[in-house]
């Protein structure tokens, strides 16, 4: 019994340790696109990771991202950007993103494949208009 209680927390401390590195992640990521830093970028990607912007049709590799970053930068001026964990695992977080332009906000569902602490692949699709 005591083997099975400590093998329960052991599974629990585990399982908290995922989700407070995911959250780190998570948190870099979002703050690295909020101020457009690209370093940030180089660093959170594989090599041959790939982003997927379902709802515009488009799939990059790390660099074409990081080269879009531009567009990014000329229209980000003024979002504001919040997060919502979904789910989180060692190798997949789901979170749902608000992007609110003074203009515009809508919604978006962003899941990211990891290996190790680097992101693999990362996935958008908008869920709604709004937030």
């Amino acid at each position: 019994m005591r083997k099975l209680a400590l093998s329960f927390i052991l599974l629990v401390l585990s399982a908290q340790n995922v989700v407070a590195g995911n959250l780190g992640l998570i948190n870099r990521w979002y703050e690295a696109l909020r101020t457009v830093d690209r370093p940030v970028f180089q660093q959170l990607l594989t090599d041959n990771a790939i982003i997927d912007l379902k709802q515009l049709g488009i799939v990059q590799n790390k660099n074409e991202f990081i080269e879009s970053l531009d567009n990014w930068e000329d229209v980000s001026g003024d979002v504001q950007i919040t997060t919502g964990i979904v789910s989180s695992t060692n190798r997949k977080i789901v979170v749902d993103v608000c992007y609110r332009f003074p203009s515009d906000a809508f919604t978006n569902r962003e899941t990211f494949l990891l290996k190790g602490d680097l992101v693999t692949k990362q996935t958008q699709e908008k869920l709604r208009d709004g937030c």
